[in-house]
């Protein structure tokens, strides 16, 4: 019934505020970076997951937009610095409680970017999208993927360059 399903959804809710409250950040995380507080976030998760039961878990955050049309490499740069220094921090913290072997991180974008700048220093949108995998388990270092090669001459002369 619509209680039943309320009250436990409160009890599971109570235990994971519970679970939160107890966890701990040894790592320093990066000040006034959104990146990095919703990854400190999900390192707590992580840790009440025995306590919720779950072997397997799945998180996701969402950070900033790259769509930058002009004058890309300032933000570009300060965004980049942004993300390392979140990513540093969350690996660091893993390594110490003993998650990073059995954690795998993916970035994911919706879209791509030209190779090449247009005339306001920035990219404009390009076809595929741009990912990374990694993790304590990931064996990496491999670009893997193919631009199907009958599309191509819709990229030649536009910035756009297949792998």
């Amino acid at each position: 019934s619509w209680g039943s399903a309320l009250s436990s959804s409160i009890s599971i809710m109570d235990e994971l505020r519970d679970g939160l409250a107890q966890a701990t950040v040894t790592t320093q995380f990066p000040d006034e970076n959104a990146l990095g507080d919703q990854l400190k976030l999900v390192s707590k998760l992580q840790q009440t997951a025995a306590g919720r039961g779950i072997s397997r878990d799945f998180y996701s955050v969402v950070w900033g937009s790259f769509d930058h049309h002009g004058g890309l490499l300032t933000p570009l740069a300060t965004m980049f610095t942004q993300v390392d220094d979140a990513l540093a921090a969350y690996v660091a913290e893993l390594k110490l409680l003993g998650l990073w072997e059995s954690t795998v991180i993916i970035e994911t974008s919706e879209f791509a970017r030209t190779m090449y700048p247009n005339s306001n220093l920035g990219t404009d949108h390009g076809w595929a999208g741009h990912y990374f995998v990694t993790g304590g388990g990931v064996d990496g270092g491999k670009i893997v993927g193919k631009y199907p090669r009958s599309l191509w001459r819709n990229m030649l002369g536009h910035g756009r360059r297949p792998i």
